[in-house]
Parts: C-alpha cells; structure tokens; sequence
C-alpha cells in the first residue's frame, strides 16, 4: 500500500461522524415521550451531552418509535468542555442547540453515538411550560449497550 493511500485512510477514520455514518452506541434511555402541541403546553424531552475532552467530538442523538423505526436524529458538534441539548420540540423550559420535531412520540427510545466513549449525557421529559421551573421534570435512566448493538 502507498503511503498516500495510508495518509487517506487515516485522514477518513479520523473524520468525526456524519447522520448517514455509523458511530459507536454510547446510550440507550426509554421513555421518550413528547405530547407535541405549542412551546407552553404538554410534554416534551431533552437529551443533555457534554464533552469532558480536549478535542470537539459529534455527537448523534436518534429517537425510535415504541415499534423501532427512527422517528428522528440530530447531530451537533460539542467541542471542549461544553455541553449541548437536542429537543423533541422547542419549549419554554429548556433552551437547545438542536430540535429534532418529532412530535408526538410516546414510549420512545433515545439513542447516543459517539466516536469517543468519554462523552455523558443525561436525558429528561418535563412539562413544557414555564420558563423558570416547569410543573414536573423527570430523568431517565441511560444505559450503555452490552456490545454487538446496533
């Protein structure tokens, strides 16, 4: 192999992942619900990243239906020390980087990927009126995958 192929695979793996790229599973949370209606009524979910490394790192955030199917993804590059919020929908409450609009979704299941395992997140559903504090806020209990997951 020629030393310019070398320097182009290297170059390629390197590259931080795209939606159509595969990344690693970090997490896995149930309960994914959002109830959709305006930014102060019903329910919605917000899934909080952060990077604790020194280099930016993208991460994919992917909800799926009760049945599997994606309901929606997003991707956002959090660079050192910052953290970075997908939302079902835009509410009152939380302020985010990233929308997914998928609601309604009941049951869903949030899925993060990373290529760097140093990545932690969180995942709430909360009520999505009121801007100072909402009327309820529950977090949901990640998991990471035991291997050989998709």
């Amino acid at each position: 192999m020629t030393l310019a192929k070398l320097i182009a695979i290297a170059c390629v793996s390197m590259m931080p992942p795209t939606l159509t790229q595969a990344a690693p599973l970090l997490y896995r949370a149930s309960g994914i619900s959002d109830t959709g209606g305006t930014a102060t009524t019903g329910v919605a979910s917000a899934v909080h990243c952060s990077n604790p490394t020194n280099q930016p790192v993208t991460v994919v955030v992917r909800i799926r239906h009760p049945n599997g199917t994606v309901a929606g993804r997003g991707s956002y590059e959090i660079l050192k020390n910052e953290t970075r919020t997908f939302v079902t929908r835009a509410t009152a409450f939380v302020s985010f980087d990233a929308n997914l609009n998928i609601a309604p979704i009941e049951r869903g299941v949030a899925e993060v990927l990373s290529p760097s395992p140093h990545i932690f997140c969180t995942v709430i559903v909360h009520s999505a009126g009121g801007t100072t504090v909402p009327d309820f806020m529950s977090s949901l209990h990640m998991v990471r995958p035991l291997g050989g997951e998709e």
